[in-house]
């Protein structure tokens, strides 16, 4: 968006943005999540599928929405700090649930990047240890109990 575009929004319509990015950006992880499930799940019933999938890819794709999910978190922190002052007490309310859903949704997408690596070095004849998946995966799932729970928290506001 160009800044004068920017410039001109209410808060009310950049608070909207924002929630809107932040739904794609969910989105768009469920999908990675789900593949990645499907794939995984798929591995352990047939072993020999292991090599054919392209790990590095969801690797990749884990990382792209990663830098996403940052680059939002940032933005969205720099408008809070820039516009909290002049924000009602129900958007102050909204935008500071906002950050903290966005916040825990961007450290399972670091877990998964985390994950993804695990799995691509794996399945290049890297020997892992099983702890060493098993505590990352203890996290992910951790993680992803968190930004639910914002998000659950997220969906009980309004503007």
């Amino acid at each position: 968006m160009i800044n004068n575009q920017k410039n001109n929004l209410s808060n009310d319509e950049h608070i909207t943005a924002y929630a809107l990015r932040s739904n794609e950006l969910l989105t768009s992880y469920i999908s990675l999540h789900d593949s990645t499930v499907r794939v995984t799940g798929l591995i352990s019933l047939l072993k020999s599928i292991f090599k054919s999938t392209d790990f590095k890819q969801l690797h990749n794709d884990s990382a792209i929405l990663l830098n996403q999910s940052n680059s939002l978190y940032n933005e969205l922190n720099a408008y809070r700090s820039t516009s909290f002052g002049n924000l009602s007490e129900d958007q102050k309310i909204y935008i500071n649930q906002l950050l903290a859903f966005t916040g825990k949704l961007d450290i399972t997408l670091q877990f998964l990047k985390e994950r993804q690596l695990l799995l691509y070095r794996k399945s290049q004849g890297e020997r892992r240890r099983r702890k060493e998946y098993s505590s990352i995966e203890r996290k992910y799932k951790y993680s992803i109990e968190e930004y639910m729970e914002e998000g659950k928290r997220l969906m009980t506001l309004s503007m």
